[in-house]
């Protein structure tokens, strides 16, 4: 899917190979080309366009060294530090992918008619459930 979503397969002149209409229009189609969480529109906007095209920036949203500074910067014990890291590799495209691959891709659809982001929503700030949880100033 990865290398589809990419065009990859776009000069092969395979219509449901094309990037354009793989997995999108239907739920049959989702179903059969992308069975996953992920919406294929929403990781096509933040992977091919906002990562992609930014890569390593501050607003490149899988920017890995602020999304999580947090685990850097807190003070517990190092064997902690890697539990947690080895349980985001596990379950990272849950906890933390699609739902920051949908945020931008309603937060591009909110920006292109209403011109600028929602007064308080920091765009480069990943979706995380502290996020949800917590309110801004506490943390």
């Amino acid at each position: 899917a990865h290398h589809t979503c990419h065009g990859g397969y776009n000069s092969q002149k395979i219509p449901a190979l094309s990037s354009k209409v793989f997995a999108i229009g239907s739920l049959a189609a989702r179903t059969r080309d992308w069975l996953d969480w992920m919406l294929p529109e929403a990781w096509n906007l933040e992977h091919n366009h906002m990562h992609h095209y930014k890569l390593g920036d501050v607003t490149d949203p899988d920017l890995v060294e602020r999304n999580l500074d947090f685990v850097r910067d807190w003070q517990g014990p190092r064997l902690m530090k890697l539990a947690f890291i080895a349980l985001m590799a596990c379950i990272w495209k849950w906890a933390y992918y699609a739902p920051n691959t949908y945020k931008q891709w309603r937060l591009a659809s909110y920006v292109q008619s209403h011109g600028s982001p929602p007064e308080g929503v920091d765009p480069h700030k990943a979706l995380t459930i502290k996020g949800v949880v917590m309110r801004p100033q506490d943390y």
